[in-house]
């Protein structure tokens, strides 16, 4: 079986590896990849137009971009004084273990957006939501960046599937 009757696995695979299922050509390929992006954004739908002042919210809004990924990738949710999202940015892809997030490229997008609050997430491709040192550095450096900048840092967010680690609910920020 392609994915072991998994769909998260299945929306993870690239057009050239379904064609190898017999029956299974381009286009249908390509459909079944549409239909699992278009159930992952419906997923998110609703916690758009939510308060996302919790580190639950920013999960749920973020499930449908970094569900099922097999590398890390880095993201900063860009919201106003109300908790309202502004818009979600993509800083950086990664490989297994690590990705690179850039303090300045963070600030940058926030000022650009008129942003006032923000969220730093990323994921563990491993699913285990435990810091590394490199994330408590990286936070450590935000918060500061965050403070000069008059910006109000929300929380860093380790992703998994299905659960995640705040810092800001650990007391860390």
């Amino acid at each position: 079986n392609i994915a072991d009757g998994k769909l998260l696995k299945l929306a993870t695979k690239r057009p050239e590896e379904l064609e190898i299922v017999p029956g299974i050509g381009r286009a249908k390929a390509m459909a079944v990849l549409a239909a699992l992006q278009l159930g992952r954004m419906a997923c998110t739908e609703d916690a758009q137009t939510t308060q996302l002042n919790m580190a639950l919210s920013i999960h749920k809004l973020m499930k449908g971009d970094l569900i099922g990924l097999d590398h890390e990738e880095a993201w900063v949710v860009l919201l106003n004084q109300n908790f309202r999202l502004i818009k979600k940015v993509r800083l950086s892809v990664g490989g297994i273990s690590e990705t690179a997030v850039d303090v300045r490229q963070i600030m940058k997008e926030a000022v650009l957006a008129n942003a006032t609050v923000f969220t730093l997430i990323h994921n563990h491709p491993s699913n285990n939501v435990r810091p590394s040192s490199e994330d408590d550095r990286i936070t450590d450096k935000v918060s500061k960046a965050a403070d000069t900048m008059r910006l109000y840092f929300l929380d860093h967010i380790i992703f998994a599937n299905n659960d995640y680690y705040s810092y800001r609910d650990a007391g860390k920020l």
